[in-house]
């Protein structure tokens, strides 16, 4: 689902661990870091920066419905990230 205004993303990569991520008013940084795995598998912690042009992002209910779209997707990614887990243990 795409942020509410959002008509365009860019993504950009920068090796090896940062990503930025450009859609509709808002921008986000995120940078993956080593962190200590269960029973030795390897893991990582990713750090999210957000920002917003709030000019361009449709008042308080445009902000509202975005991070709504937000939430969404974490708790779609949280779950696929247990499945992938029950599946390694």
């Amino acid at each position: 689902m795409a942020r509410a205004g959002a008509r365009r993303a860019d993504y950009f990569f920068i090796y090896p661990n940062a990503m930025v991520n450009r859609y509709g008013p808002w921008l986000d940084a995120s940078t993956v870091l080593p962190a200590p795995g269960r029973r030795g598998a390897p893991a990582c912690t990713v750090q999210t920066t957000w920002w917003l042009d709030a000019r361009r992002a449709g008042g308080a209910d445009g902000v509202a419905a975005s991070l709504a779209a937000s939430d969404q997707a974490r708790s779609r990614r949280r779950a696929a990230a247990g499945d992938l887990r029950t599946l390694n243990t």
